[in-house]
Formats: C-alpha cells, structure tokens, sequence
C-alpha cells in the first residue's frame, strides 16, 4: 500500500516538473522560428518570381515523362502548376524544380487504382507526409485522393509552425506580406479541410505520440540527418500496409549523405518488393519503395 502511494506522489510531482518543462520547450521553438524561411522579402518586384517560374525545371524536358507510372497514370498538371507557382516557387542559386509534386500525384494514383482495384476501400487511406514546408507535397497528394472520391487522411509534419505570421519566399510575400500556412493555402482550404492534419513539430517529439495505426502512403522529406530518418523509417515499417509505398526525396549522396544512408539501410532490410529510382535533377533522385504485390 506504502509502494502504491509513494509511486503515485512521484508521478504528480514528475507532471508538476514535466508541464512548466514542456511550455519552456514550446517557447523556445515559437521563438526560433519566429522568421524560419527570411526575415524580409528576397525581391521587391514580381517579376523575379514570374521568371523564376518560368526558368523552372520543365516537365516536357525530363526523363519522368517516359516512366510508365507516369504515362498510365497523368497527374494533374493544370493544377500542380498552379499550385507550385504559389507555393514552390522559390528563389534560390539553383534551378527551381517541382517534379516531386506530380511524382507524388501519379503514384498515388496508381496507389488508389491497384488497392481498389474498382471497388470502394473499407477505410481511410492514412497518408504520412514529413516535411510539411509550404504544403505544397501534402496538397499535390490530397487532390489525388479528392479526384479518386476517397476517403483518407494526410498527417503531415513539420517543425514550422502553421498558425504564426512569416514571409515564405513565395509571390504571396509580395501580394499579401506576411502569411500563416494556413492562409498562404487558403484558396486550397477545400482540400486542408478535408484531408490534411498538420503537426508543427520535429517528428522525434510527435510520432511517438501521434500513433497512425496504419500507413499506406509516405512521403520523407524533412530533417535530412541520418539518425531522424532512420528514426521516421522505423516508425513508418512498424505501421505499414502489407500493400505500401514509401517514397524519399533528396538521394544525393554528395548534398544529403544522411538520407542515402536511410535508404540503404531500409533498402538491408528487404522487406520491399521493388525499388524504383528517379532522377530529379543533377545528382538529386526520388527513391520508391513498394511494399507487397504491384
């Protein structure tokens, strides 16, 4: 009774400690990113982001317009384009690319149609998206899912927050100023509503407390440190559909040797029945990991 009673005065006193301890952990991270992306506008004129756009890595000129996913299932690219020319068009040194977003699109759809084969799927889709940025991977996968009527669920994680005022290196930073996530992706609010959840955090402090039971789709692409992505490809094995498929950007081994040691290892693991991949641009790929018959 005495070991009872002692184990249960711990505990109060462990979540005394334990919510003071958690509020200092979230001030810290509010104040961190107060301006995560830039403090200020990149350019003063329009212009630069009409021409950014415009000089993007086009589609009609890569490889991915001879992958058969691709050409069997065609993304949406009226609306990827748009979408991208809000929300992925970024100044930056290199060549801007948005290839990843009708990647994604194409190969959910082929998802869909192989895992329904016709017929309406007995749940949600549960969809894992890391690296949540301007949203733009989360929307190219939730217009998929609306234009197949079905049922899902994308939980997309990010240390960025979604609800606090920042420039996102985006037109909108010239049209609008400063945006939280959620409005920068208010002409799309159909679509957040409907499927998106978003969780501003790392995912070492929120996936072990967001328990997805089950996960049909992933897309990785935040921390590009080989320990969290290790830690993402654990939590996303133990969960997966025995019909799955797990897709990684950045697999370039000269920029991101943290993620081409992610890859590799769950590569060691075989417990994928197919390996795809993707040149993106210059040594950067797309790696695609199926699970199960496809």
């Amino acid at each position: 009774m005495k070991k009872i009673f002692s184990k249960n005065i711990f505990k109060r006193i462990l979540w005394k400690f334990a919510r003071p301890f958690s509020s200092l952990l979230f001030f810290s991270h509010n104040l961190f990113y107060k301006n995560p992306i830039t403090k200020n506008p990149l350019t003063n004129s329009i212009d630069d982001y009409l021409i950014n756009f415009k000089n993007s890595v086009l589609i009609s000129e890569h490889t991915i317009a001879n992958n058969k996913t691709f050409q069997n299932y065609p993304p949406n690219f009226k609306f990827i384009e748009k979408l991208a020319f809000e929300v992925h068009n970024v100044l930056k040194e290199k060549k801007n690319s948005y290839i990843h977003g009708y990647i994604l699109n194409s190969y959910l759809k082929k998802y869909i149609d192989k895992l329904f084969s016709g017929n309406e799927y007995p749940g949600n889709l549960n969809i894992i998206d890391i690296g949540t940025a301007r949203g733009f991977s989360s929307l190219c996968l939730a217009i998929a899912l609306d234009e197949h009527n079905c049922a899902g669920k994308i939980f997309t994680f990010d240390v960025i927050p979604s609800r606090k005022k920042f420039f996102w290196n985006s037109p909108s930073d010239l049209k609008r100023g400063k945006l939280t996530r959620i409005q920068l992706l208010q002409k799309w609010s159909d679509l957040v509503n409907k499927y998106i959840i978003f969780f501003s955090t790392a995912t070492f402090n929120s996936m072990n407390i967001v328990d997805i039971p089950i996960i049909n789709f992933g897309f990785v692409d935040g921390s590009h440190n080989f320990k969290d992505v290790i830690f993402e490809i654990e939590y996303i094995i133990k969960r997966l559909n025995k019909e799955a498929i797990l897709i990684f950007d950045d697999y370039d081994s000269e920029l991101f040797p943290g993620v081409v040691k992610a890859c590799d290892y769950l590569f060691s693991l075989n417990l994928h029945s197919n390996c795809e991949f993707i040149k993106i641009q210059n040594q950067r790929k797309i790696v695609i990991f199926t699970f199960g018959d496809f």
